[in-house]
């Protein structure tokens, strides 16, 4: 069988146009102008500028909200504890200096090591973690990876031998230890 191609200008186009009802389409109309694709192009261009400065506004807004937040959260900190107080963020500080002083690793501050020099930095930590950021001894507990019942005894025993019912030269090597740990972190004796 062979297909012809007839012109649909020609008589005999327009009969078989007519017979097979085929409606006629304008080649303008299926494929835009390069003026159109321009345009279209410049406004997909324009909406998605539009939804990054959408997007990086809401980004901004919610740094602002947050930074905000941390500025207030600042200031009632401030309020509360007063001037000379490490701020509750500062426990890992106290963490640092007590494994500085002790001349250990900071992974042994909340590691399971029971020897007897880890276990004194610990308790001191406990002690001046409490002393100075007045946070509760759940909170400490979290960070140490320690129950809370943990830090209440090691604060309770810096305590105890604090007020001599250790003997003496527990005591005075619990107090150098403390003194010097707060001169590094420049607190002082802020009680």
């Amino acid at each position: 069988m062979q297909i012809r191609a007839f012109s649909t200008t020609s008589p005999l186009g327009k009969k078989l146009m007519a017979r097979v009802n085929v409606p006629r389409v304008d080649i303008n109309l299926v494929r835009p102008s390069i003026a159109q694709e321009r345009k279209r192009e410049e406004e997909w261009i324009e909406r998605q500028h539009v939804r990054e400065m959408l997007e990086a506004a809401k980004r901004k807004a919610k740094e602002d909200f947050i930074t905000g937040q941390m500025k207030m959260a600042h200031r009632i900190i401030d309020r509360s504890f007063g001037p000379g107080v490490v701020q509750p963020g500062s426990i890992r500080d106290i963490q640092k200096a007590c494994a500085h002083r002790f001349g250990i690793p900071l992974s042994f501050m909340t590691n399971e090591t029971r020897m007897k020099e880890i276990i004194i930095a610990r308790h001191i930590a406990y002690y001046l973690c409490r002393k100075h950021t007045r946070s509760s001894f759940p909170f400490i507990g979290k960070l140490f990876e320690r129950d809370h019942t943990s830090i209440l005894h090691g604060f309770r025993k810096v305590e105890a031998v604090l007020a001599g019912k250790h003997g003496d030269d527990a005591q005075s090597s619990y107090i150098g230890h403390i003194i010097t740990i707060e001169s590094a972190l420049g607190l002082g004796d802020a009680e």
